[in-house]
């Protein structure tokens, strides 16, 4: 299984959502009809700092071996960070969340189940060289 194309997208996608939540906290939380409250704009921005760091670990990682043993703790940690939003998402889509929330849903639990899939697998040999 490639990993480099998994790793590159998810980078890619968690530093434009990590960039959005940290610069655009404001216009998020009336996105999502809640109040714009100083402590509701830090979480948002503490996750957006979350979100960058993920997305360089993913981005600095994307050439390595992953699957099977190779690279278990990175795997594990973006399974982990992905499955756990994505049954949060489902939990709060399920209950008529505002728009946009289905998209993020379909893209954590598509992640999720990638993820899931290259811990489950074993490493192809020479998959980290090239794309």
């Amino acid at each position: 299984m490639r990993t480099k194309a998994l790793m590159t997208a998810s980078a890619v996608y968690l530093g434009l959502a990590g960039a959005g939540a940290t610069f655009l906290s404001e216009e998020l939380l009336t996105h999502v009809r809640q109040p714009a409250a100083p402590i509701l704009m830090f979480f948002v921005q503490a996750v957006g700092a979350l979100n960058l760091g993920f997305a360089m670990l993913n981005w600095m990682s994307r050439g390595a071996t992953l699957g099977g043993i190779y690279g278990r703790p990175i795997v594990v940690a973006n399974l982990l960070h992905f499955l756990m939003i994505a049954l949060v998402l489902i939990r709060w889509a399920a209950a008529g969340a505002p728009p946009g929330i289905l998209g993020m849903t379909v893209i954590y639990s598509v992640f999720a189940a990638w993820f899931g899939a290259v811990l489950l697998r074993h490493p192809v040999p020479g998959q980290s060289k090239g794309a």
